[in-house]
């Protein structure tokens, strides 16, 4: 049967793990993978509002067979009210450096 290794990452530690283990085909070795990243969900939330993960698959020789990765981002109803008007202060203060850096141009009107 063939071996694979999964390398896993939660946005703060990859893990490439020590060991093989078998599977009867890559579509299994892939199923695995997506049921650690569902565990890897479970154990990190609700600890926050957002979560990047990932996990990979390779064969023993090194041929990676299947990558997947997992973004969750959540909010609550006053931060989505909050955004545009934070979005629009930092447009404003980029428009500053912008306009300078466009003054200081001696090609620019």
């Amino acid at each position: 049967m063939p071996r694979y290794r999964f390398t896993t990452d939660d946005g703060k530690n990859v893990d490439r793990g020590d060991d093989t283990l078998e599977f009867v085909n890559d579509s299994a070795a892939a199923d695995a993978a997506q049921e650690a990243l569902a565990d890897m969900v479970h154990d990190a939330l609700p600890n926050g509002s957002s979560l990047d993960l990932s996990a990979e698959v390779e064969r023993a020789g090194g041929d990676e067979v299947y990558h997947a990765s997992l973004k969750f981002r959540g909010e609550t109803a006053e931060q989505a009210h909050t955004k545009p008007a934070k979005m629009d202060a930092q447009a404003d203060e980029a428009v500053d450096p912008v306009t300078k850096a466009l003054k200081a141009d001696p090609k620019m009107p």
